[in-house]
């Protein structure tokens, strides 16, 4: 009885043992990063992502939302969340064109039968939720640091999500503080924010946003639902990116989307909301940009139905230009303004946001901030991290032979 009863205990002791160190092993070999350095846009020229746009066609998508791939686990109710109820509440209900099932660590392809699927999936097994969204995503990537997570460890698992998906979008900065504004300030190689979630229902992610974009990294918004259960009609149909493209072909919507050539919208949400409700809420809310144009440097914007203001923001947050009741504004951009984006606050509490315009040279690419591996600092804290790491196991090692040893007669 004594001897089972003492093997259970090692067998338990050993898997405690094993989990630890499967859990704390990938910080052993966390790259150390060179980032790049904060400086806000310039340049003689304005990039606007909204140039080749007529404001005539939309495509309404969302990227996030979960089936019953894992049954009930986070929250997700098996019994209504098939891909194929998702779609059919999304596509045919409510008029979008894209449904993104974006189950963890799982790319679901049960919806690709048309030309409008893009994979995605939601990357993220750590009790930070410091969780991504790679969007066109080739294979899921497991890397993950399961505990507490700095910018080193930020850094390194976009960099291994940047190499097998074509768009990055962090999810939900502000659930659980996953990402700070001056995490923000500093990572690279990833695209897009999520400033709106409807699960995640905390104020608009703006000052994370404009964080980054102060720093001089051109990311753009993003807007999604993030279904967990297509029973409640509250988590569904209020938080969405509508892309300016005729086509719904998947290559034109991933082209559209990197461009930035998109708006972010949300609904207001009610308790005595169901789908008739919602689809009378969405149905033409993207007509009402009647147009953003770019002039020289004059920025006018223009809306179709009534509103409690519009604005410009820019550097840090700035309020650049705000008019209150109006369906007209226009800005003149100073030499000292870096980037000024676009917001529009509707009197039936909808809400859309712009993609900014920025100051450049004539290559946009040179504020896609990529970042590099410091490799002195690297090897050394690798070897320092693996010294630790041999000398408590070689320490548990030691104290389990001498409690175990025979004992002399």
């Amino acid at each position: 009885m004594v001897k089972t009863i003492v093997r259970i205990l090692a067998k338990t002791i050993t898997g405690i043992f094993l989990i630890g160190f499967i859990a704390l092993f990938p910080y052993t070999l966390t790259p150390v990063y060179r980032f790049a350095e904060e400086a806000p846009f310039s340049g003689s020229q304005l990039y606007n992502p909204y140039s080749e746009t007529d404001f005539t066609c939309w495509q309404r998508i969302n990227f996030h939302a979960h089936s019953d791939y894992w049954g009930s686990i986070g929250i997700t109710n098996a019994l209504y969340s098939t891909p194929e109820n998702i779609s059919r509440a999304y596509r045919e209900s409510l008029g979008y064109t894209l449904a993104g099932i974006s189950d963890y660590q799982h790319i679901n392809r049960s919806l690709d039968t048309s030309g409008a699927f893009i994979p995605v999936y939601e990357h993220g097994m750590n009790i930070q939720r410091v969780h991504q969204l790679p969007v066109n995503a080739k294979r899921v990537t497991w890397l993950d640091y399961v505990l507490w997570q700095g910018l080193n460890h930020k850094q390194h698992i976009l960099k291994a999500l940047n190499r097998q998906s074509d768009f990055i979008i962090l999810a939900h900065p502000k659930l659980d503080q996953g990402y700070s504004k001056h995490d923000f300030r500093k990572l690279g190689n990833y695209q897009a924010i999520e400033i709106l979630n409807t699960f995640a229902y905390w104020l608009p992610a703006r000052e994370e946003w404009d964080a980054a974009l102060s720093a001089g990294h051109y990311v753009l918004a993003a807007g999604n639902d993030d279904l967990h259960n297509l029973g409640k009609e509250r988590e569904f149909g209020y938080r969405f990116n509508s892309l300016a493209t005729c086509s719904t072909d998947s290559e034109s919507l991933l082209s559209t989307l990197q461009k930035g050539n998109y708006i972010v919208t949300g609904i207001h949400r009610e308790a005595k909301d169901n789908r008739e409700r919602k689809k009378q809420k969405l149905d033409g809310v993207e007509e009402r940009i009647h147009s953003f144009t770019v002039r020289g440097d004059t920025l006018s914007f223009s809306v179709s139905h009534p509103t409690f203001f519009l604005a410009f923001i820019g550097q840090d947050g700035k309020i650049l230009a705000k008019e209150e009741e109006a369906e007209t504004l226009t800005y003149v951009m100073k030499p000292g303004d870096s980037y000024a984006r676009a917001e529009a606050h509707f009197t039936d509490h909808t809400n859309i946001f712009l993609n900014p315009v920025i100051r450049y040279s004539g290559d946009i690419t040179e504020y896609h901030k990529n970042t590099s591996i410091k490799p002195f600092q690297t090897v050394l804290f690798i070897i320092l991290r693996l010294a630790v790491w041999i000398s408590v196991f070689s320490f548990i090692l030691i104290k389990v032979m001498l409690q175990w040893r025979p004992k002399k007669a």
